[in-house]
């Protein structure tokens, strides 16, 4: 499973394939997807706070009941980390201006190597995000 997972990241992933946040009562976030029939409860957290393993697991399992991904550990950390050939957006933290960068290579340590205009870049993976995977998002 992955290491660590920050709710803000959690977030934008379950966005990606089709999950929204609402607020309930008492510190409770229930993320839909009208296209499914599960909802996943969470507790609130904070964009930067790590959420539990236990959490995780729920979520996964929850993923899994209701046809978004197959029953593998992998294909739930894939979600979450950056893989050779994703098509990634870099944003320069600099500027702020963005460009679409490809990973060259798996991510590892915090880092991923983008390919830019023919150049291979090493980039924190803090400042890339992935264009939304339109095959996860369109299963039944």
């Amino acid at each position: 499973m992955v290491k660590d997972v920050t709710y803000g990241k959690l977030r934008d992933v379950l966005a990606s394939i089709g999950y929204a946040p609402e607020d309930a009562r008492d510190g409770i976030v229930v993320f839909r997807n009208p296209k499914r029939r599960l909802i996943i409860l969470l507790r609130k957290l904070a964009e930067d706070q790590v959420v539990r393993p236990i959490d995780l697991f729920s979520i996964r399992k929850t993923l899994v009941g209701d046809g978004v991904i197959k029953d593998d550990e992998e294909e739930f950390d894939s979600l979450f980390l950056i893989r050779k050939g994703d098509r990634l957006v870099w944003t320069d933290p600099q500027t702020g201006k963005e460009s679409k960068v490809t990973a060259a290579a798996g991510e590892s340590d915090g880092l991923v190597v983008v390919k830019q205009n023919g150049a291979l870049l090493p980039c924190p993976v803090d400042q890339v995000r992935r264009v939304k995977r339109a095959a996860l998002a369109s299963r039944k």
